[in-house]
């Protein structure tokens, strides 16, 4: 089975105007596949409907056999997407960010989160909105 599957994606978000027309490609596991191209190129918005997010106007897509817009929790529950555009509520402390992800993936590692928090240097008591992660 295929990691992810676009079979004919096309999707406009103007008439006659297609962002993507007859997209198709699969990833296999274990493969490592990176979008590249310019501003517009249509990147993101693949992406958005590899999550469900948008539908496309034609074609389909499939993660690990699933449909993402007739089976989004399932869908969720197997893949890490991190929107360019995600915001989090500034009040909500680093601790209540990562509850409220534990709850939503049965498979949460709480031992990788810890790592990963300790890493980047995140208080759990800091607030979102004033936290700045270390990078190194």
């Amino acid at each position: 089975m295929n990691v992810i599957e676009f079979a004919s994606i096309r999707r406009a978000y103007r008439r006659g105007v297609d962002v993507l027309h007859d997209v198709s490609f699969a990833v296999e596991p274990g493969e490592v596949v990176g979008l590249l191209g310019r501003n517009g190129a249509g990147k993101t918005t693949l992406m958005r409907i590899a999550m469900g997010l948008i539908a496309p106007q034609h074609g389909s897509v499939a993660l690990f056999g699933l449909d993402p817009r007739r089976e989004p929790v399932e869908v969720e529950r197997r893949v890490g997407y991190v929107s360019e555009d995600q915001i989090l509520p500034s009040f909500l402390r680093v601790e209540q960010v990562v509850a409220l992800h534990r709850s939503l993936f049965p498979t949460w590692d709480d031992a990788l989160a810890d790592r990963l928090r300790e890493r980047f240097a995140l208080p759990v008591r800091a607030k979102v909105g004033t936290s700045s992660p270390r990078t190194t």
